[in-house]
């Protein structure tokens, strides 16, 4: 016996019918979306970007620094510019730091400025060569200080007298540190006995100064050291006569 197969239309009735009634009949969610419940920014993991609620100081008006510049931007960039002291940006103290999604970032602070030169106490003085000292203690006197004389100028300039030979040098100070270039001196030729060589050879190794009440004392890089004492401006002439 031969079987009659429905027409093709039924079949798409039926699925059609199943498809309504299924959906009809299926689990029905009632009532409104939960709202999500934000987290209040007193208990933020991270603090509240400036400007976005009341600060530490109580201002809202608030803008970040410069200093917050420093943070890369990402998805969320909290800054947060309280103070150790309790003050904000408006009071102009404390470090500031920039926090990019949760993470900490200490901006850069500037470097240090350069040391001053601390010349001051020495400029203004005609400094007389009164001897030397050697490493091992050995002393030698100058018996005429006046002819073998420093003077510190402004601009880094140095006015030399070695015996019968004047010149210029720049000095160059860093805190206790010192250094001077001998730079053009006169070629007169001193008496033999003359201790102009010695005078300019140690100079030109000068590495610190330190000031005392006996005046000037000059260590040298060799390890000895020279002396001075202060003279009075406009010495005497440079003289080719005999001096040591």
């Amino acid at each position: 016996m031969r079987t009659t197969r429905p027409p093709r239309w039924q079949w798409v009735l039926a699925v059609a019918v199943g498809i309504v009634l299924l959906a009809a009949c299926g689990p029905r969610i009632t009532g409104p979306t939960p709202a999500v419940k934000p987290i209040p920014l007193a208990t933020s993991p991270v603090g509240a970007a400036p400007g976005a609620g009341t600060s530490a100081s109580g201002s809202s008006d608030e803008t970040p620094s410069a200093a917050a510049s420093t943070a890369v931007a990402a998805t969320s960039v909290i800054v947060s510019t309280t103070t150790p002291g309790g003050e904000g940006p408006a009071g102009g103290s404390g470090d500031q730091a920039a926090a990019v999604v949760g993470v900490t970032v200490t901006p850069e602070r500037p470097p240090a400025s350069s040391p001053l030169p601390v010349a001051g106490d020495l400029t203004g003085v005609v400094w007389n060569w009164a001897g030397s000292t050697t490493a091992s203690g050995d002393v030698t006197k100058v018996t005429f200080p006046d002819r073998y004389t420093m003077e510190f100028l402004p601009g880094n300039r140095v006015r030399l007298r070695a015996d019968c030979n004047t010149g210029t040098g720049i000095y160059t100070p860093d805190g206790q540190s010192l250094s001077i270039q001998v730079g053009v001196m006169t070629k007169t030729a001193c008496h033999p006995q003359s201790r102009a060589s010695a005078f300019l050879q140690q100079i030109a190794t000068i590495s610190t100064y330190e000031l005392g009440s006996n005046g000037l004392a000059l260590a040298l890089s060799s390890g000895d050291s020279m002396q001075f004492v202060q003279g009075k401006a406009g010495g005497n002439q440079a003289e080719g006569t005999t001096s040591n």
